[in-house]
């Protein structure tokens, strides 16, 4: 949560009386720190086949204790449009009447809908739907789990489960008794509930056995082809082996002359005449002579030498030349120690030999911030990677996430457009991280997304920044699960960020997830996460992008 708010209480999730059209999602009590107001958030569900209109729910509270407080806080929720499977209510705050209330019960009393029917309330209390089994926890063994899931869908994490009027599809989606095929996969019940363990198992093992006898077929192939080319190879031996006694003798004595010649005496007189070719200035000359003889290390040796001099005369783009493509030890280090004068002396100069010529997927450095969380040192300068060149212009994002923010501070229905991400990019982070030269190269470019592909969530208007974060459909342009991948700096793991066992974090994209409150992501394997997260969510890391202009 944000600063201002304190989240008392949360309420169980899905909460369902029979016959309800609407699930009870998720609820909190909040207090206000500001005002010392308590308030009720709620996010209701859908479940029914018809568009709600409206709805109404009635809250009774309670104290530090559990004992009832009087009064209960009615709220109306109007002008919905929530069809099946959508939520509303996430951006509305309830006051509620004392502000003692530290925990709270809910009930819907009606629910209107677009063709102008209500359903009312019977007063049954509200109770807890029970969460499916996993299906690795109900099989106890992978194999098993990949059969089940080859036969009913790739993205079944469950089995079906019925519940007084209700039945859970393994897809995740709620159905009603009556309803023989799930709205949301398409799956049918009745096949659903035929399962049968003995026969997935049957199944499993002769996957497995089709599986072993292909790896034994291959096995064998290979076998056969490398004893062949074994057998043919020794055929070839035996027969060279002939030759050679013959011939052998006599060759030795012309091989140990050729030897002499070819290896010691001419390359000694070509070296030498390279040296002179570099004293007399004429170094290309020389540099092809040496790269005849495989002496790079000579070469190697000359350039470092000479840059070391343009370095003391100030000449850092004819330094630069020469150091450039050689990768030796104390070569790479005086690389990197050049690159750093030139980055702080010459920006004219950076730009040319390090911008201008950036192409995709170059790591380039520009601005500079906490990184290794030791502030006593300094910033660091930011790397980043190049996505794509238009003309004189460069799209890049951070090769490493540099922070850990939320999307938005309160949970509430959220877009990119007003998120308080967006303010922080375009007001903290920049100000921070770039001079005023570098936030001159930085463009207001237009950006704008159509809805979750996934889910059909809407995106909200376009917007005028200089940074931002990606896109689904810029992620999946730009990026693939392997370039998508992404570890935190020190500083953005100290600041929160998830970091799973193998260094990787996710990082927020700016389009929105299955819900309104919350945004999608990309998840530690470089997968893009469609449904997303909650908004408020406060371990997810941030990986900025931004145009750079470089005609000005």
């Amino acid at each position: 949560m944000s600063e201002r708010y304190t989240r008392l209480f949360a309420l169980e999730e899905n909460l369902y009386s029979d016959g309800s059209p609407v699930v009870i999602s998720a609820g909190a009590l909040l207090k206000d720190n500001q005002t010392g107001a308590v308030l009720a958030q709620l996010k209701i569900r859908n479940i029914g086949g018809k568009t709600i209109k409206a709805a109404a729910v009635r809250i009774t509270c309670f104290d530090t204790v559990g004992k009832p407080l009087e009064g209960t806080a009615e709220k109306e929720y109007l002008d919905l449009t929530a069809g099946r499977d959508e939520e509303f209510g996430q951006k509305s705050l309830v006051s509620l009447p004392d502000t003692s209330a530290r925990s709270f019960s809910v009930a819907v009393t009606w629910v209107a809908f677009s063709d102008n029917t209500v359903w009312n309330a019977s007063g049954e209390a509200l109770s807890t739907l029970p969460k499916p089994d996993s299906l690795s926890k109900a099989l106890g063994d992978e194999e098993l789990v990949k059969q089940y899931q080859l036969k009913y869908g790739a993205g079944t994490k469950s089995f079906p489960r019925k519940y007084k009027d209700l039945w859970f599809c393994p897809c995740g989606a709620f159905n009603h008794a009556d309803e023989e095929v799930c709205h949301a996969c398409g799956q049918k019940l009745a096949a659903l509930l035929s399962f049968d363990a003995e026969a997935l198992k049957a199944e499993k093992n002769a996957r497995l056995q089709k599986e072993a006898d292909e790896r034994s077929r291959a096995e064998e192939e290979a076998k056969a082809a490398a004893a062949e080319k074994a057998a043919r190879a020794k055929k070839a031996a035996q027969k060279a082996k002939k030759i050679v006694a013959i011939v052998i003798p006599v060759v030795c004595a012309c091989v140990a002359f050729v030897f002499l010649l070819t290896q010691v005496i001419i390359p000694k007189q070509k070296y030498n005449e390279a040296m002179r070719l570099i004293d007399a200035g004429e170094y290309d000359a020389a540099y092809e002579m040496l790269e005849k003889l495989g002496n790079t290390e000579a070469i190697a040796a000359n350039k470092y030498n000479r840059a070391m001099e343009y370095i003391d005369a100030q000449d850092y783009e004819t330094a630069w030349e020469l150091l450039d493509g050689l990768e030796s030890g104390d070569i790479k280090e005086a690389k990197d120690n050049l690159f750093h004068i030139i980055e702080e002396k010459d920006a004219d100069l950076y730009n040319r030999l390090f911008l201008f010529e950036a192409s995709v997927g170059d790591t380039i450095f520009w601005g500079s911030y906490e990184q290794d969380n030791n502030k006593a040192n300094g910033t660091e300068s930011i790397e980043w990677v190049v996505l794509t060149k238009e003309e004189d212009r460069l799209l890049i994002i951070s090769k490493y996430a540099l922070d850990c923010q939320p999307y938005n501070t309160i949970y509430t229905d959220i877009t990119w457009e007003a998120c308080t991400l967006r303010q922080w990019l375009n007001n903290d982070f920049i100000n921070t991280a770039f001079s005023d030269t570098e936030r001159d190269k930085i463009p207001i470019v237009t950006v704008s997304e159509g809805i979750n592909p996934q889910f059909n969530t809407k995106p909200g208007n376009s917007t005028q920044d200089r940074l931002f974060l990606l896109s689904i459909t810029e992620t999946d342009r730009f990026l693939n699960s392997d370039t998508a991948v992404c570890k935190p700096t020190v500083y953005a793991s100290a600041k929160g960020a998830f970091v799973a066992d193998n260094g990787n974090t996710e990082w927020w994209l700016r389009s929105p997830g299955y819900y309104q409150g919350g945004a999608a992501l990309v998840e530690i394997d470089g997968s893009i996460f469609y449904y997303g997260s909650d908004g408020n969510h406060d371990r997810i890391a941030v990986r900025p992008a931004m145009w750079i202009d470089l005609s000005n």
